[in-house]
């Protein structure tokens, strides 16, 4: 199966994209912008994870944030197909061996938002750290 092109990024489509209005930028035909889609080929580590311990993870805790309590079910429906994110609180990296870990008490549920926003900094924000980040905003 040959992969399709995506759809041609058209004057017509990039003039759509620019709302009408006081938006404070500046209309692209005025902008210098940068090269996106080279290939570069990245030689990386990754650590396994549990297929077992998320879904015990989940079956414990839900599919609720445990931060901000959304649920990606509830905004999207059946198109979530139940996702959500799992969060170690001890990151995988930082183990000085493989190890066995207890869903129960390692492993969180995280919406993508708030999962982000724990790697955001080294080493990860705590679930706690986050929800007072949240309170302090009024969200």
């Amino acid at each position: 199966m040959q992969d399709e092109e995506p759809p041609a990024f058209t004057e017509e489509r990039l003039d759509n994209s620019w709302s009408i209005g006081s938006t404070g930028r500046t209309h692209p035909e005025d902008q210098d912008f940068g090269i996106e889609g080279g290939f570069q080929r990245v030689l990386s580590n990754r650590f396994e994870r549990s297929r077992l311990n998320r879904r015990v993870a989940i079956e414990l805790h839900g599919r609720e944030c445990c931060v901000c309590g959304s649920s990606f079910e509830s905004t999207y429906g059946s198109l979530s197909g139940g996702y959500i994110e799992i969060h170690h609180l001890i990151p995988v990296s930082m183990m000085k061996n493989p190890a066995k870990l207890d869903p129960r008490e390692d492993l969180v549920p995280l919406c993508a938002n708030c999962h982000r926003m724990a790697h955001r900094e080294w080493p990860p924000v705590t679930p706690d750290e986050l929800r007072q980040a949240i309170s302090t905003r009024g969200v």
